[in-house]
């Protein structure tokens, strides 16, 4: 009788610890869901890279994915944890980011961004305002954020290319 009364308590005990420790990890402070090293990533973050996804779509109108399953906000928070923890450790390695790589690769997104608008216009002239106006409206980000990006994307790049060089020479 002792071990039972002993083990409801412990049972107690543990249950309101879990509940209180449950509330604690949810009431981060309003916006926020979750901080990977020292990045916060926020409720509006999640809500955009989820939008910017769900516009990013194949032929058959359905959203792209990188594992072929459904996009979800789950999918997604789950991708930007990645490429969070995945940018840490590329950071770590102290790789030097290719800058002409950086350039065509910023390149090729302005390059889009007047594809995307002679669809509307015939008679639309690109400019770097326009293009900045464009990040800022639609895509909700500055250009020196998109440029960190690019930035950010390209020595990813980088440094899985060199992974992969090793593997093969190895």
């Amino acid at each position: 009788m002792r071990i039972l009364r002993k083990l409801f308590i412990a049972f107690i005990i543990i249950f309101v610890i879990y509940n209180i420790s449950a509330q604690t990890k949810l009431n981060l402070g309003g916006d926020k869901i979750v901080k990977v090293n020292n990045r916060i990533i926020t409720v509006k973050e999640l809500e955009g890279e989820y939008n910017q996804r769900m516009k990013l779509t194949d032929q058959s109108g359905k959203p792209i994915t990188s594992d072929g399953g459904p996009l979800t906000k789950k999918s997604v928070l789950e991708s930007m944890i990645d490429d969070e923890l995945l940018k840490a450790e590329v950071r770590k390695k102290s790789i030097i980011v290719n800058e002409n790589e950086v350039k065509s690769t910023i390149d090729q997104y302005k390059q889009m961004y007047s594809q995307y608008m002679l669809n509307d216009d015939p008679n639309f002239k690109y400019s770097d305002e326009g293009f900045n106006a464009y990040l800022e409206k639609e895509i909700k980000i500055t250009y020196d954020k998109f440029v960190e990006k690019i930035q950010d994307t390209v020595m990813v790049k980088q440094y899985v290319s060199k992974l992969s060089e090793a593997k093969v020479a190895a």
